[in-house]
């Protein structure tokens, strides 16, 4: 059999630990089995390959590779097993259950007394796995909390916003930059999104219970998140249920990829737009991506499940890109706008933001020189998005609303801009630099990564005075001079105003936003009553001490 070398060397590379390597020994071995009478017979090589994926932290793949290995030889409990364990990873919890069992159910298959250790061992391992999925399940069940939920009615930042609308409009689309703008064309997405989803449900029919309703929902839920994730908001308990069916729904009624990874989308993509043409694939594949993208949102935000948002992302990314390139040629009102540049451009801002808060919850779990190296992973990242904004800007034969260009173009580069300015200065905390110039410059360089970000920001954006803050802050520890640093802490006086007339009531206000402007004017007050007592210049550099 022409496979079993590249299967032997497979195992031998997954051993030594080089997943990616066993992973395309597998990927070659499974292909030299296609299309003969040897391929029901090679289920250990998608089980193999799945645990390639799972060690590489690409579950969408390893849970096709393992449904796969299922279906060759349904009696496969290891396969069972890693389906099981990519199921949990993915938060598809009812799935792994599923797989679990069936993992126990086809061990016990044999009289567990002619077990031998390693599947005694298995055996216990897949039933803690079972006990694990099914408490997962039971917090997963719990509703949705956290994001954003409104404590103020009429006063969130969307209706301060709508109260400006004519205002804005008024002044046109050459007016002075306003957040306000952001906030409206979110929240109109969003809206939309959610009347859509909220004027569906479940009914008796003949049949039996079934979903009725309208699709474009998820499309206006995502679009407005992209647009700006603060307008995300629930106000009604049932949200998370209706949010749930809604995707059921939707994901039916366009035929979408529901648990399929980016390698065996990218395969059906091209057979389904081969044999049924662009209007069969083109909502697939919209709705495909934008289930990861909300998907994402979610594991995040509710659940701080940061690595996860990471890979769904990530395979978002890899099936945009493929797309782009595969479909160069192609119309876009074929192939859809999530193959556009500002689409691709928002998901990658999302994913770069997810990396770092995946960076900041496992520095813990990382050496010095570790932290360094994922601290540099991320700037380069954001480095590579800076630059993609720069070399395609938005087409000038198009008139765009001041929100579009904020949203899809400055928003993005001002946040990478901004964890480009954490990365330099947690570089600091890891102690693998040289010397205190070098500490020097990183600190300078994060001040002027924050500062550039803040100024990016409308004035009246929130955003704009808490990354003052931020550059501020490390000048103080690049010891700047007086002269750089408080026309920064006047700023935040002077915006501080014009922020709280759309953001007073806001999530990052609930985090302190407020505290760090009474610091700023703090600080403002103490310099300029150093500098009037002559104690200091505007060369001097100085940290006052805070309250």
């Amino acid at each position: 059999m022409s496979w079993l070398p590249l299967k032997d060397e497979g195992n031998s590379l997954f051993a030594r630990g080089n997943y990616q390597a066993a992973l395309e020994k597998y990927t070659e071995a499974i292909n030299a089995t296609t299309g003969n009478d040897e391929e029901d017979k090679v289920a250990v090589l998608y089980a193999n390959r799945a645990a390639c994926r799972l060690n590489l932290k690409r579950y969408h793949d390893a849970a096709t590779d393992a449904k796969k290995a299922t279906q060759l030889d349904p009696g496969y409990s290891k396969a069972w097993g890693r389906l099981a364990t990519a199921m949990s990873a993915l938060s598809s919890y009812s799935g792994s259950i599923n797989a679990w069992e069936k993992a126990i159910e086809t061990l016990k298959s044999k009289d567990e007394k002619s077990f031998s250790a390693p599947e005694a061992k298995q055996l216990q391992q897949y039933q803690e796995g079972l006990q694990a999925a099914k408490l997962a399940a039971g917090g997963a069940s719990q509703p949705v909390r956290g994001i954003n939920i409104p404590g103020r009615h009429g006063q969130l930042p969307w209706d301060r916003a709508l109260s400006m609308r004519a205002e804005l409009m008024a002044q046109g689309i050459n007016g002075l930059p306003s957040s306000a703008w952001v906030i409206l064309g979110a929240y109109d997405e969003f809206r939309s999104g959610v009347d859509i989803m909220k004027s569906g449900g479940r009914v008796q029919t003949p049949r039996g219970l079934m979903y009725q309703g309208h699709t474009k929902a998820i499309e206006g839920i995502t679009n407005g998140i992209m647009r700006d994730e603060r307008v995300f908001v629930i106000d009604d308990p049932s949200f998370p249920d209706k949010l749930r069916d809604q995707m059921i729904f939707e994901c039916q009624a366009t035929k979408a990829w529901e648990t399929e990874g980016p390698e065996a989308i990218k395969e059906d993509a091209l057979r389904r737009q081969r044999q049924n043409g662009w209007a069969d694939v083109r909502p697939a594949l919209a709705m495909t991506i934008r289930g990861w993208i909300l998907r994402a949102f979610l594991e995040s935000h509710a659940k701080h499940n940061h690595a996860l948002a990471v890979e769904m992302t990530t395979n978002a990314l890899e099936v945009l890109e493929w797309g782009r390139s595969t479909w160069r040629t192609v119309a876009k009102s074929d192939r859809g706008v999530i193959f556009s540049d500002t689409f691709t451009r928002c998901v990658r801002s999302h994913r770069l933001q997810y990396m770092m808060k995946e960076c900041v919850d496992t520095a813990s779990k990382r050496s010095p020189l570790q932290s360094a190296e994922r601290l540099n992973e991320i700037k380069s990242e954001a480095d590579a998005i800076i630059r993609e904004i720069g070399d395609h800007p938005l087409d000038k034969s198009q008139e765009y609303d001041p929100g579009f260009v904020l949203s899809f173009v400055v928003y993005p580069r001002a946040a990478a801009l901004a964890i480009k300015g954490y990365c330099h200065k947690e570089l600091v905390k890891t102690k693998t630099l040289r010397g205190v110039e070098e500490i020097r410059d990183h600190f300078t360089n994060a001040g002027n990564c924050y500062l550039e970000a803040a100024v990016s920001y409308p004035e009246d954006d929130e955003q704009h005075i808490w990354f003052l803050h931020c550059a501020v802050d490390n000048y103080f520890q690049a010891g700047a001079p007086i002269k750089l640093t408080l026309p920064m802490l006047e700023g935040i006086r002077t915006a501080s105003e014009k922020v709280k007339k759309i953001w007073e009531y806001s999530a990052l206000a609930m985090q302190g936003r407020d505290q760090v402007v009474r610091d700023a004017l703090g600080m403002e007050e103490e310099i300029k009553g150093l500098l009037r007592q002559g104690r200091y210049t505007l060369e001097d550099s100085v940290c006052p001490e805070r309250s």
